[in-house]
């Protein structure tokens, strides 16, 4: 979820929160939650603004991002456990220049100036991988990173960055084959009515690619309400996007010229992020209320609106619903889910604290 230009208005007072230090094995200070659980869903306590998490796959781990500017010199991302629950604050290696593919890349992000917000990992027949990360510190940027996973614990190297276009409201980032990546913008930063337009649930968003030969270019035929959440198919031919504004899920086909679009309306809920679930369905999380109440979120610790988790077949297209929730002072306004075990996790654009609910469908 993008509350922008919202979110240039979020206040600095965090929710407080009860955890336990401690350095595990290898020297990695780690956090263990400690908070209370309900009969249908449990918690991990501590991680603040968990915007967006994906599982790295082949591994126990789990990478989110941290969505908290104003607390951005932490390094922007969360490394958790999926064992155990644990997880540590995880700052990149910055250190080395960008890599030739990225030439007109201004630099490696310095202090407060990484924020992550939407992020995508690319999997690679060896164990490192590459993690594309949506930026908003100091800049807004795809900030592309080498994952590690060779080791005991994930590492981030950072290997450079794509600047976007001055009307881009980044919010979602999806890689595509060839080393390119497709970006949904929420907005755009040179309409002046453009948070008017999503309020109003109005097409404002749109889609823009990135290839390394031919740079930045528009999608044709994607302006839906606030473009939100976005993954591509295993191929690159088919982009699903959610749009915001009007609770839709709208399918784009980049193997035709020009590009045809289909729509399945979501329902009453305005959808944010898509996660695959194991099984190659699609899991899009949003939140239930009007739009004013959720941009309202941003200015509190928690936001307690309502949320939802649908399961979309990406062949059918038949709609269910899997998570069905009022929000509460422990957590509200959902962003993002994936499968864990038997397990769903759910992550939000504030709060301090990731939920695990019981999956309800069979493996």
């Amino acid at each position: 979820m993008d509350t922008r230009p919202a979110a240039r208005k979020m206040v600095s007072t965090l929710g407080a929160f009860a955890a336990v230090l401690c350095v595990d094995a290898w020297g990695q200070e780690t956090h263990v939650g400690q908070c209370s659980a309900g009969a249908l869903v449990t918690y991990i306590c501590g991680p603040q603004n968990v915007e967006d998490l994906i599982r790295i796959e082949g591994t126990d781990w789990v990478l989110a991002s941290q969505f908290v500017p104003e607390r951005a010199a932490l390094g922007g991302f969360y490394l958790i456990n999926t064992k155990n629950g644990s997880f540590s604050e995880v700052a990149p290696d910055f250190s080395a220049a960008a890599d030739p593919i990225y030439r007109q890349c201004p630099g490696a992000p310095k202090g407060t100036q990484f924020a992550a917000h939407g992020i995508s990992i690319r999997r690679r027949p060896s164990r490192r991988m590459e993690v594309y990360a949506v930026n908003h510190g100091g800049r807004n940027s795809i900030e592309v990173f080498s994952l590690d996973v060779s080791g005991v614990r994930p590492r981030l190297t950072w290997r450079g960055c794509v600047v976007t276009p001055e009307a881009v409201s980044p919010n979602s980032v999806t890689y595509l084959p060839g080393g390119g990546f497709a970006v949904t913008s929420f907005g755009d930063q040179t309409d002046q009515q453009s948070s008017e337009k999503i309020l109003a649930g109005k097409p404002i968003g749109f889609v823009i690619e990135w290839l390394p030969a031919t740079g930045w270019a528009k999608v044709p035929g994607t302006e839906f309400a606030a473009n939100n959440g976005i993954v591509a198919s295993e191929d690159g031919k088919t982009l699903f996007v959610t749009g915001w504004g009007d609770g839709s899920l709208n399918i784009v086909s980049r193997a035709k010229t020009p590009l045809p679009t289909r729509m399945v309306k979501l329902g009453d809920f305005h959808p944010d992020n898509i996660r695959y679930a194991p099984d190659g369905s699609l899991l899009i999380t949003g939140q239930v209320a009007e739009a004013k109440a959720i941009f309202e979120c941003g200015s509190v610790p928690v936001c307690t609106v309502a949320f939802r988790v649908v399961r979309v077949d990406p062949k059918s297209l038949m709609v269910r619903t899997v998570v069905d929730a009022l929000g509460s002072p422990e957590f509200g306004g959902a962003t993002s889910a994936i499968v864990v075990g038997d397990q769903l996790w759910l992550g939000t654009f504030r709060g301090n604290r990731i939920a695990r609910f019981k999956r309800n469908w069979a493996k």
